[in-house]
């Protein structure tokens, strides 16, 4: 199946094929066969694989990838699984710990987790900037979303017990992609109807 996933992307243009090929590659050896069983870092690696479909989807028709905001995009992508497998990991803790796989939560426990759940909330706070060569209104929804999804890390994890914090944190991640992403899209459609 990854084979004609890489031959059709292949068709539309060498660099998407060649990102499609990297981040399998990466899936398959730095994080299942490496990380994911032997360290706590295996989410910041899996995270590489994870992040490839907003640059193969711009590769597929620019093949040029330098510009500011897909890099954006692609570190925003990275970024936003952390606090986003983070969340599943406390809500999952026993199942994790059974199964012998390393998360954070399991390894170092929920203190440690929320402060660097919040510490990658701070970048993608400060990625947020690199739409501005884009758009101001781009920049500014990415923006808002990272700090409101800080806002309720910082006091959701003050009034509620851990297990509510992380699904609360679970289901913001899913509201922050969703609106970020759709708000690309608009922005996208926008500049092809108008000519932008």
């Amino acid at each position: 199946m990854s084979f004609f996933g890489i031959l059709a992307l292949a068709l539309t243009t060498p660099l998407a094929a060649f990102l499609g090929l990297l981040g399998l590659f990466f899936y398959i050896f730095p994080y299942t066969m490496w990380s994911k069983r032997r360290t706590v870092y295996n989410t910041e690696i899996g995270s590489i694989s994870g992040a490839m479909p907003p640059l193969i989807g711009w590769a597929a028709i620019y093949p040029d990838i330098t510009h500011p905001a897909i890099l954006g995009l692609f570190v925003i992508a990275i970024i936003w699984q952390m606090p986003h497998f983070y969340s599943i990991a406390i809500r999952k803790h026993d199942e994790y710990k059974a199964a012998k796989v390393p998360m954070l939560p399991v390894v170092k426990g929920v203190k440690r987790t929320y402060i660097q759940t919040n510490i990658y909330l701070i970048v993608l706070i400060a990625i947020s900037f690199l739409f501005s060569s884009l758009s101001i209104g781009l920049m500014l929804v990415a923006l808002l979303l990272s700090v409101i999804w800080l806002i309720l890390s910082v006091f959701g994890y003050k009034r509620m017990d851990s297990e509510r914090w992380a699904k609360s944190m679970f289901i913001y991640s899913l509201i922050h992609m969703t609106i970020l992403f759709s708000t690309v899209i608009i922005y996208s459609l926008m500049g092809i109807i108008f000519n932008l």
